[in-house]
């Protein structure tokens, strides 16, 4: 029998996408479950009792992130401090959904991190990530899942369309729908620690171009952001525990 799973920021991308996967999982509003508010966590845990505890909500972003950042670290960083005690309090395994840019990547030489790479994120986004790493790490059953996923719809930072797709930024992210069936394997295993989930190493015009083959190629040098060079994902170690499960 399936373990009761019970996932936060169930209307978001990838919440949606684990959903499809899983119809069975918990997924509650924001007015049911507010990651921000102890009290709301720790009665819904009572309420439901979850056995797996898989942490989408967040503030994501790069603009919105530094716009509000007060924000971003109450609900990045604080949120995760209150469903970790929650999911300890409930022996609940604890997931912990992270991103690759708790990376730099700002050297061309950069890239294929892994796991015991040290951490340096150039964003506020990407430093209240390495926050809730760290508050993560506090419970005795977590899984840290370090990747980045793609929407197949292609839309922007701002939530218009890109005007084309970096030709010299580096990832191993892919489109949530690849990835989302992986994350559930890593969330239901007897993995602990960190793990870094993602596909091969690409430009994210190489990973566009595949179903949208009329992409514009640019350059990092287009837009007005800080964007790091390369934050591919040395994923060899999720690959081999898959390898030994069949």
């Amino acid at each position: 029998m399936s373990r009761r799973l019970l996932i936060s920021g169930g209307s978001g991308l990838l919440g949606k996408e684990l959903r499809n996967c899983r119809p069975d999982a918990i997924a509650p509003p924001r007015s049911s479950l507010d990651i921000t508010d102890a009290k709301s966590v720790d009665r819904y845990f009572d309420e439901v009792r979850p056995e797996i505890y898989i942490h989408c909500a967040a503030i994501v972003g790069t603009v919105r992130c530094r716009e509000d950042p007060a924000l971003t670290m109450r609900v990045n960083a604080g949120g995760v401090l209150n469903t970790v005690d929650a999911a300890v309090r409930h022996d609940c395994r604890f997931i912990y959904m992270s991103t690759e840019y708790v990376f730099e990547g700002h050297r061309s030489e950069s890239g294929m991190f892994t796991e015991e790479a040290p951490v340096a994120g150039m964003s506020i986004n990407a430093r209240s990530k390495i926050a809730g790493e760290m508050l993560a790490s506090a419970h005795p059953d977590h899984l840290i899942i370090r990747t980045n996923f793609f929407n197949r719809h292609f839309m922007g930072l701002s939530g218009t369309p890109y005007r084309g797709a970096f030709t010299d930024q580096f990832t191993s992210r892919d489109f949530v729908d690849i990835l989302a069936p992986e994350y559930l394997e890593a969330a239901v295993s007897d993995l602990q620690g960190v793990i870094h989930v993602g596909t091969e190493r690409k430009s994210q015009f190489d990973l566009m171009s595949r179903v949208f083959p009329d992409v514009k190629p640019i350059s990092r040098a287009d837009v007005d952001e800080s964007l790091p060079i390369d934050c591919s994902l040395d994923t060899s170690k999720w690959r081999q525990f898959k390898k030994q499960r069949v």
